[in-house]
């Protein structure tokens, strides 16, 4: 039976990613959990880029922390436009391939007197009990559904947008070679006799242990913005890592890590 890990407990994200996979492919029988993995963002990420991060982590999370044919990460968060604040949640999907999956939930505007308490520091939970008398809205009909009357639910937006990544997996021949990400991600298990150290934290990488192999072509898609990491001509740069925060720690530069999460 294939398995997917859900980088997370919450379970409507649990519920939405066992819909998404029985959607798209209802002749599997699909074995979905979820586990309690960290994402590497804040509680509440106040850019699109931090909410595409703490997906992507969390996806690389529950892969190594799991045997799991498939990791999803699944992670909501604020961004702003022409002052105002919208909502969104990211939906990012892996495989032991190394593909990489991007989807996302619709945008809603966040009406103005709670946007004022995220702006004082409360979280969107927080702001949205504080003025809509709702708590618990992430185990609920979140936001989404307490904004249409439940015309969308949480479950569903999250559903569908996991439905999006899907589309790198259900047609792998309009995508191979041509990833729009300066990342390949490989999830492999350390074999017998081979010594390795994590390039991020520099600690050895044990044998048996699920470790990601990440092979960097900067400069080959990264437009007129490009700078290279650590002063590296734009050619494969290969780091065994013990995780996403290892490797986010390998990288190390702001600049890059916004040019490849907020496109």
């Amino acid at each position: 039976m294939p398995s997917v890990c859900v980088g997370t407990t919450n379970p409507v994200k649990i519920a939405a990613t066992l819909q998404a996979f029985t959607k798209v492919w209802p002749e599997k029988h699909w074995d979905v959990f979820g586990r309690s993995v960290d994402s590497g963002v804040p509680d509440q990420p106040m850019t699109m880029a931090t909410a595409r991060l703490g997906a992507l982590t969390r996806a690389g999370n529950a892969m190594t922390q799991s045997t799991a044919d498939f990791g999803v990460g699944m992670e909501g968060g604020l961004w702003s436009e022409s002052g105002s604040i919208m909502e969104c949640g990211w939906i990012a999907i892996v495989d032991r391939g190394g593909r990489l999956g991007w989807g996302a939930t619709p945008s809603m505007l966040v009406p103005p007197a709670i946007t004022e308490l995220l702006r004082q520091g409360m979280d969107l939970n927080q702001a949205c009990e504080a003025v809509l008398g709702q708590a618990n809205l992430g185990t609920g009909s979140g936001f989404f559904g307490v904004m249409t009357n439940c015309g969308l639910p949480r479950l569903e937006a999250y559903r569908d947008g996991a439905i999006f990544a899907m589309a790198r997996f259900t047609h792998p021949d309009l995508y191979d070679g041509h990833d729009n990400s300066a990342f390949q991600l490989t999830y492999l298990v350390v074999p017998e006799g081979l010594q390795t150290n994590c390039a991020g934290c520099g600690q050895p990488i044990a044998v048996g242990q699920h470790y990601l192999d990440v092979v960097t072509t900067l400069g080959s898609n990264m437009g007129p913005n490009y700078r290279p990491v650590r002063d590296v001509e734009p050619t494969a740069l290969p780091a065994r890592v013990h995780d996403p925060d290892c490797w986010l720690a390998w990288v190390r530069d702001d600049e890059i890590i916004r040019n490849v999460f907020a496109r």
